[in-house]
């Protein structure tokens, strides 16, 4: 793994634990309905998170990561929409 893509990762749990940290400062408001899709929003999130760590894992067999890079940039959008961040890598040369 390159230094990049390690400083990506750590930003990116980074933003995640943020997140969490928020959506449980939250749960004061006692809305099951609100409460309910913060609960979605946070487990999607970590899905999510645990996808791209894998992805950037370095494997044995060279191929174990079933996601195109165009598969797994849209789940890096998609998790920036969910926590409300910009976090980019450039994924042109995989």
């Amino acid at each position: 793994m390159t230094a990049t893509e390690i400083s990506f990762l750590e930003d990116l749990k980074n933003a995640q634990i943020q997140y969490t940290d928020f959506v449980a400062n939250k749960t004061l408001i006692r809305d099951s309905d609100l409460l309910s899709l913060r609960f979605t929003k946070v487990t999607l999130l970590t899905i999510m998170v645990e996808i791209i760590d894998y992805w950037f894992r370095d494997t044995v067999t060279g191929d174990d990561n079933f996601f195109t890079s165009t598969e797994i940039q849209d789940i890096i959008d998609h998790a920036n929409k969910i926590m409300g961040t910009v976090l980019y890598i450039d994924l042109s040369s995989y």
